[in-house]
């Protein structure tokens, strides 16, 4: 199995030793046209990156796999920033290129259905935006927990004509969910990016 190594899954697996399912990464053998995805969650974040299963890999009649965070992390530190991809032979056990090997996890828990929280709107609008300016930005206004974002809409034309629809090209405003002790609470702007 190849992934490519600025996935770091490992940010958004659960740490919960009650959720044992999640604390690991589950590979979906059947999404992305056989090529396969790899998930993870922490029950409020979820992930979904695409990996290449390979001929050799293991995989036959099973559905999804569950393997540990660790094989993720130590395969992404093999060849350093050189090689663009790690390599996880799926055989029994879990192999890195090194050759060290790792079981799979052994758990009784089952992955929570992910294919359920995505959301699947018929009608929709995208912004795109940069998260690292998103995450300064937060910071900047002591909202590292919670941030609201209202996002301007526009009107509909044509066909839809009552109907409201996201105007990516604006800014996006930010509202802190904690008031100061004056009463009033942090804002901020952040400008949107170019949609490609």
């Amino acid at each position: 199995m190849k992934i490519d190594k600025i996935y770091k899954l490992e940010k958004v697996a659960s740490k919960d030793k009650t959720r044992e399912a999640i604390n690991h990464i589950c590979i979906d053998t059947e999404a992305n046209n056989a090529s396969g995805m790899a998930i993870a969650t922490n029950g409020r974040t979820l992930a979904i990156v695409p990996i290449e299963l390979e001929t050799t890999d293991d995989v036959e009649g099973k559905k999804e796999m569950l393997l540990p965070v660790k094989a993720f992390t130590e395969a992404r530190k093999i060849g350093g920033k050189v090689l663009p991809e790690s390599n996880l032979k799926l055989n029994g056990k879990i192999e890195l290129s090194t050759g060290e090997t790792m079981p799979y996890p052994e758990t009784t828990q089952r992955y929570p259905n992910y294919k359920q929280v995505i959301p699947d709107p018929c009608h929709y609008g995208e912004v795109s935006f940069s998260p690292k300016l998103l995450w300064e930005l937060c910071q900047a206004m002591g909202c590292e927990e919670s941030v609201k974002m209202r996002i301007a809409a526009k009107q509909g034309n044509g066909r839809n004509e009552g109907s409201l629809a996201i105007d990516g090209l604006q800014p996006i405003q930010l509202f802190s969910s904690k008031e100061h002790a004056t009463g009033k609470k942090a804002q901020g702007v952040l400008m949107p990016l170019r949609q490609s």
